[in-house]
């Protein structure tokens, strides 16, 4: 089972928590073995999702840079065994508003593997910044037709307030 914790600010469910740039998620995995069967060379492996870098694991753990990933060896992990570690991570500045990453372990043993749960961290902001994005997308162009509507509204009033003024100071020169 997986869990994901806002360490930042707590918020969310077991499986689904928000955080802003910057802020710090743990990833919890638990795996049991419920079988009659010793799992062979058995490791916990978690891929380190886009849009967060990885801050902290157990002593344990090993690092793998270039694979993005945090492997827990384990060795033979016999029936009715059971083991907790952790992940921290903290999500990355150029992370686009409304995001959701998605994470999933692997139990790994000799001639077996199973996946987890899904863990999400959906990316937000503060009210004003998550607002803009809406209508505009996170970046300087909107990318939704509400708005492309709202920006061709405020052009138009610009527009017009701007021929008033002219003709203001055209009436005045006469």
């Amino acid at each position: 089972f997986k869990r994901v914790t806002n360490l930042t600010n707590a918020n969310g469910t077991d499986t689904d928590v928000s955080l802003k740039r910057g802020e710090t998620a743990r990833y919890t995995i638990e795996v049991r073995n419920t079988g009659t069967a010793t799992l062979k060379e058995a490791s916990i492996k978690d891929r380190i999702p886009h849009y967060v870098e990885f801050a902290n694991a157990e002593e344990r753990a090993r690092v793998d840079g270039t694979q993005r990933e945090v492997v827990w060896f384990l060795g033979d992990f016999l029936p009715g065994d059971s083991r907790i570690v952790s992940l921290d991570v903290i999500l990355t500045e150029d992370v686009p508003f409304g995001t959701t990453i998605e994470n999933v372990a692997r139990l790994e043993a000799t001639g077996f593997t199973r996946n987890s749960n899904t863990a999400l961290i959906r990316t937000t902001d503060n009210a004003s910044n998550a607002a803009a994005a809406a209508f505009f997308g996170g970046g300087f162009l909107p990318n939704t037709f509400v708005g492309w509507l709202l920006l061709t509204i405020l052009i138009l009033i610009l527009v017009i307030l701007a021929r008033k003024a002219y003709g203001s100071f055209e009436e005045n020169r006469r």
